[in-house]
């Protein structure tokens, strides 16, 4: 079922949550990070304080969750089944690879002898993986690292086969 938003968007949600996600007026919010990606919320009032905050859309689906990664990255698939509860590392284990730098690889970076190093970083600490000739051997550590400790998580880097 497709909920409409602002911004010409519209929200997922299976037909069971209907009840629950028709109470509130939702608009299109984007990520901090990513402007080319949004998430469905709605502004709540609290009945205790009387303040005003915002909620997700995968929130009120998902309550209590410390968070909720969405599978496929779309803040706006909402059905259960692309939805999992989280903590902070399993999300960040699910997070795309920064396209702002020339490093096209997650844990990878350049250093000023031509090498490249791998590091990863789970539950508030970062662990050096090691410094690789290329920055795909340095990928393919961190991709090892990153099953170990982010399991289902884990979004891989794509690393090309040689030729």
């Amino acid at each position: 079922m497709e909920i409409d938003l602002t911004r010409g968007l519209v929200a997922i949600i299976d037909d069971e949550d209907y009840p629950l996600v028709n109470q509130h007026k939702w608009h299109a919010k984007p990520a901090l990070r990513r402007k080319d990606k949004f998430y469905a919320a709605t502004i709540v009032r609290d009945l205790e304080t009387g303040k005003q905050r915002t909620i997700r859309m995968h929130q009120l689906i998902f309550p209590g969750a410390p968070e909720v990664d969405h599978r496929d990255d779309d803040g706006l698939n909402n059905r259960r089944s692309n939805l999992r509860p989280c903590g902070q590392s399993q999300n960040q284990g699910n997070a795309r690879p920064r396209t702002d730098g020339k490093i096209k690889y997650r844990g990878v970076s350049p250093m000023p002898n031509g090498n490249f190093q791998a590091r990863i970083g789970y539950k508030g600490k970062v662990t050096h993986l090691g410094v690789f000739a290329t920055p795909e051997e340095a990928a393919g550590a961190w991709n090892t690292a990153a099953v170990l400790r982010f399991g289902e998580f884990a979004r891989l880097n794509v690393i090309p086969s040689p030729h």
